[in-house]
């Protein structure tokens, strides 16, 4: 990936610097398909940037079903339509996705639904 010209590898930041990059890219690429929790996406959305992410990985749990942005990982193919398709995305399109992340996140949505939960198992 080095080779390739304006892409930029990035080492460990402080959590200023890594806050200023990913609000200061055009998009952020997330190629793994086993990403845990995925916070860099979060991450992302928050500060304004899309996300290009691997079609059916645990990512799109957390997000809308009509999310640009994903791809196949063995279609170069399918990469650059995603690409193609964040960097059309309006920022009130990311705002929106930021929003409902939030919602879905939030301490006391969790809560809400760990009681629920609890409530469920008690009946």
């Amino acid at each position: 990936a080095e080779s390739l010209p304006n892409v930029q590898i990035a080492v460990r930041l402080p959590d200023a610097e890594v806050e200023a990059m990913i609000t200061s890219a055009r998009s952020l690429v997330l190629q793994s398909e086993i990403e845990g929790f995925g916070l860099p996406l979060v991450e992302a959305y928050y500060s304004g940037t899309p996300v290009i992410f691997v079609q059916d990985a645990t990512l799109s749990e957390l997000l809308p079903p009509d999310v640009p942005g994903s791809f196949e990982l063995e279609s170069p193919d399918s990469l650059a339509v995603a690409l193609e398709s964040v960097l059309r995305m309006p920022e009130s399109q990311c705002a929106a996705i930021a929003l409902k992340l939030r919602g879905v996140l939030a301490w006391s949505s969790c809560a809400d639904r760990t009681l629920a939960g609890y409530r469920e198992a008690l009946r």
